[in-house]
């Protein structure tokens, strides 16, 4: 889905899944029921998978950043609690080096509705220019490889709204990581 749009490095999941299978609950119990215990256990699974050489070494994990007041009304980002436990799992055996958690260079500039139930086609214009990046921290961003965290993939519409926000960033590298992929 994302072929030929975005040049990311690697796209990886942990679960692939339909929407009836077993898996299905698990993500919406972390974005929505306040499980973060599960969302940092899941992503430290996906983190191990991750170490196993499905990815490069990456500089910098950025959770797919939620708006200040949907972040507000939840009272926590997913994708930061998902990539915690992604960071804890890459850094097995290597506690002193990278990855670090970067949750200040990406922010989400405009409302926008969940993407939950919006069809297809609107979920690309829902997140179109919804991101952008704190021009300050372009310099350390360079040369760098950066994995972007998300809790569920399906169209690839917010995906590419972050590679868009981030790509121009001179010799930067773009990793996509996601706890399911759904079909």
């Amino acid at each position: 889905m994302l072929w030929g749009r975005c040049r990311f490095e690697t796209v990886s999941s942990l679960l692939y899944y339909r929407r009836e299978s077993a898996y299905s609950s698990l993500t919406p119990q972390v974005k929505y029921l306040g499980k973060r215990e599960l969302g940092f256990f899941l992503g430290e699974m996906l983190g191990n998978f991750l170490s196993g050489g499905n990815v490069p070494p990456v500089d910098y994990l950025i959770p797919v950043p939620l708006h200040p007041l949907r972040k507000w009304k939840r009272g926590y980002n997913q994708a930061e609690i998902i990539a915690a436990g992604i960071m804890k799992g890459l850094r097995k055996g290597h506690s002193d080096g990278p990855p670090f958690l970067a949750t200040d260079i990406l922010f989400r500039r405009k409302w926008s509705r969940s993407q939950t139930g919006i069809d297809v086609g609107n979920k690309w214009e829902n997140v179109t220019d919804a991101f952008a990046f704190r021009k300050k921290n372009a310099d350390i961003l360079k040369n760098r490889h950066i994995l972007i965290i998300d809790d569920v993939l399906t169209t690839g519409a917010t995906a590419e709204a972050c590679w868009n926000a981030l790509s121009h960033i001179e010799d930067i590298r773009i990793s996509y990581a996601a706890l399911a992929f759904v079909e």
